[in-house]
């Protein structure tokens, strides 16, 4: 191979190297748009809505979001948490759902599922008053997932229903 030739595939490779770095550098800012946390005062019945956009994931990358209740009266409340897809982007059958608390897993399974509406995330809780309750909503793209995940990403609302029961 020629001096010439050898040093062009390094420029090119310098270049190619450069892009991706600053397609990583765009994706990571991308996904720094919306808060991975809200707090919410349970006082009574509450609604409350976080969202969820351009959620992308290679294999063996995890993405957490939180909803922070703090409870201010004493009883048992119903929490649902219920998945309202926006635009699908063929990411659900290859990401893995984790929702738990500091104490329980309340439901494990396929994003796909909770977006289809085929798997519901209901649960009880008793409150005393100050007492914070950390629900942890953990998407996980399996390491073993193939190829067919490339430039999969779902955007989606997650409502958050709090009712004394």
């Amino acid at each position: 191979m020629s001096k010439k030739a050898f040093g062009i595939l390094i420029v090119a490779f310098c270049l190619l190297g450069i892009m991706a770095t600053m397609l990583i550098v765009f994706l990571n800012e991308k996904n720094d748009d919306f808060d991975n946390e809200l707090s919410i005062t349970v006082d009574g019945n509450k609604e409350s809505l976080m969202q969820v956009r351009d959620l992308q994931l290679v294999p063996g990358q995890s993405q957490e979001y939180k909803f922070i209740l703090v409870g201010q009266i004493s009883g048992t409340f119903d929490i649902t948490l219920e998945y309202l897809e926006l635009q699908d982007g063929g990411l659900g059958p290859f990401v893995d759902v984790t929702i738990s608390t500091d104490t329980e897993t309340i439901h494990f399974g396929k994003l796909e599922d909770l977006l289809d509406k085929k798997d519901e995330v209901i649960f009880q809780h008793d409150f005393v008053p100050d007492e914070v309750l950390v629900i942890v909503i953990n998407y996980t793209m399996p390491l073993e997932t193939g190829n067919e995940a490339q430039l999969t990403y779902s955007d989606f609302n997650l409502k958050l229903l709090v009712e004394k029961a």
